[in-house]
């Protein structure tokens, strides 16, 4: 896996005209949960984004917000969820946990208009997609190497912030919201919902009924 991902990004590097990551430290950095770039450069804009999660009758949902500069509010979409991570939760910690730069969270950072968001969208949030393609692609799979490494019971630093994710949004009941600041890949309980009730499942009986009569 450690190899997929060096390829990958490598691939985004020299499409995207970025230049080679160089021998050091970006070398001993890509060991698998590591981040791969450094964000220490550039300016940070506090982004909050709020992961809401939606449960009636067994049936679970997750919906999302961003809250970016001058208190533009990008909310996103409402997906059907299982028992897993939701997908843009997963999304989220591992290129804010790996440091990728210019991937889906970014991008909406910079004013991107995805038509998966219910901004309006605008030639300049296109303009910021379409000059950030091939990173924004690469997110996609760098995501997923380390969901598959993280299911496989792998421990990294991208491992261990996906399974904390996971454990605070266990434990939202419905309403309950998780809420991370943009780089952060550590997220706080700032609503932990209201707890669902779960009619008890009848145990099976062998007796036979007792005769009243008798």
């Amino acid at each position: 896996m450690i190899v997929e991902i060096d390829r990958v990004m490598r691939d985004v590097r020299q499409q995207a005209g970025s230049g080679t990551c160089g021998r050091s430290p970006c070398a001993a950095k890509r060991a698998v949960g590591e981040p791969i770039f450094s964000w220490s450069a550039r300016r940070v804009d506090r982004v909050q984004v709020t992961f809401r999660k939606h449960e009636d009758n067994g049936r679970r949902a997750c919906s999302w917000e961003a809250v970016r500069a001058k208190r533009t509010r990008v909310p996103g979409p409402y997906m059907a969820v299982g028992r897993d991570l939701p997908h843009d939760l997963g999304q989220y910690v591992v290129e804010a946990a790996t440091g990728h730069r210019h991937g889906f969270w970014e991008l909406v950072e910079k004013g991107a208009t995805f038509r998966s968001t219910g901004r309006r969208r605008t030639d300049p949030g296109r303009a910021v997609i379409a000059a950030h393609r091939d990173e924004l692609d690469a997110s996609e799979a760098v995501a997923g190497l380390h969901l598959a490494a993280w299911k496989r019971g792998d421990d990294t630093v991208v491992t261990r912030a996906l399974q904390a994710a996971m454990e605070q949004w266990r434990s939202l009941g419905d309403g309950g919201t998780l809420t991370f600041t943009w780089p952060s890949p550590h997220g706080e309980v700032t609503d932990p919902g209201r707890a669902i009730y779960r009619r008890p499942e009848r145990q099976p009986t062998s007796d036979a009924p007792e005769d009243v009569r008798a």
